[in-house]
């Protein structure tokens, strides 16, 4: 029992107060995927944390000892009482973490699928209306608006309207378009829908609940960096600022989105980079968050033979 509620403390702390710390994190701006990472195995921690609790209990025996221990304790025979109460807190205890598994499982899957329907039907939309640019790759919007967003999954597109062609010049057109096809070359799209589903389903769990909007902040500074490593940092700020009050449709990714101004300095003032022993020691935290939950799970399964599924038991052989 003690393995269970420490698996189901820790996981409750970490979807609390680990994601106000990690968002807090000043590094994650010198190493956005890190930083993503960071969100994505915590989340998924959470969720192992969970998962194996459940699991523990219905293959082990976790109220045995406390049993043991009232028989040795009292004169009188309360094993029956004890079991009843031990097998409806390991049936409470495996339907909690079923039904949360579950509802995750559904809103990540929801969330991904309308999202891919979403933009299946934008790019049906503007096939209809928009040309085919074969220099720049991408499809061609004649609009007064200048813009310029993706599309990913099975027909990744980037798109631009007119105005922004003749807003930018050669290079800034060059990051803005490099911008966006890093964003579907890493599936950011599919990533945040996942997120939208994990919010959805946890809502009140503050790791889940800012996950989502802090990996697209992210994801944009993936894809500077991506830019800016083709062109320049001066080039794909400038491009930016041009671009920063256009919106996008959704469910695109544009280079004018998220926290325009912060990215911006970065870009011109990128500071500090992390370091390669800092970025290691935050490699291996991420890892033990993975590990210790199943070391934890695994130890009184393999410690424990002969035991019965949620204490459930016949009679002893006499």
């Amino acid at each position: 029992m003690w393995f269970v509620a420490g698996l189901l403390a820790y996981a409750m702390v970490v979807a609390t107060v680990g994601g106000w710390l990690i968002r807090r994190v000043a590094w994650s701006a010198h190493s956005p995927m890190l930083g993503v990472r960071t969100w994505q195995v915590t989340q998924a921690s959470v969720l192992l944390s969970v998962a194996a609790a459940g699991l523990l209990m219905i293959g082990t025996d976790p109220i045995e000892p406390a049993s043991r221990s009232v028989r040795t304790q009292t004169a009188t025979d309360t094993s029956g009482v004890t079991d009843t109460v031990s097998s409806t807190l390991c049936l409470s205890v495996v339907v909690l973490s079923s039904t949360l598994l579950l509802l995750v499982g559904f809103g990540v899957l929801r969330a991904i699928r309308r999202a891919q329907r979403a933009r299946d039907l934008h790019i049906d939309h503007l096939t209809a209306v928009a040309r085919q640019n074969v220099d720049l790759n991408a499809l061609v919007l004649d609009h007064d608006t200048a813009a310029a967003y993706c599309l990913a999954g099975s027909r990744p597109t980037v798109v631009l309207t007119s105005a922004a062609i003749a807003l930018l010049d050669d290079d800034e057109l060059r990051a803005v378009i490099v911008h966006e096809r890093e964003h579907m070359r890493g599936r950011h799209d599919v990533q945040l829908a996942a997120a939208a589903g994990l919010r959805w389903a946890l809502p009140l769990l503050p790791l889940f609940r800012w996950g989502h909007d802090e990996q697209a902040r992210l994801f944009e500074m993936v894809a500077d960096d991506a830019a800016a490593h083709d062109v320049s940092r001066q080039v794909v700020a400038t491009a930016m600022v041009q671009m920063a009050e256009l919106a996008a449709p959704e469910p695109a990714l544009n280079v004018g989105g998220h926290h325009t101004i912060h990215r911006v300095h970065r870009l011109l003032a990128p500071g500090q980079p992390l370091g390669r022993i800092r970025a290691i020691m935050v490699v291996c935290v991420l890892a033990l968050s993975i590990l210790a939950p199943v070391g934890v799970a695994a130890t009184p399964i393999f410690a424990t033979t002969g035991t019965v599924a949620c204490g459930i038991a016949g009679p002893a052989p006499h």
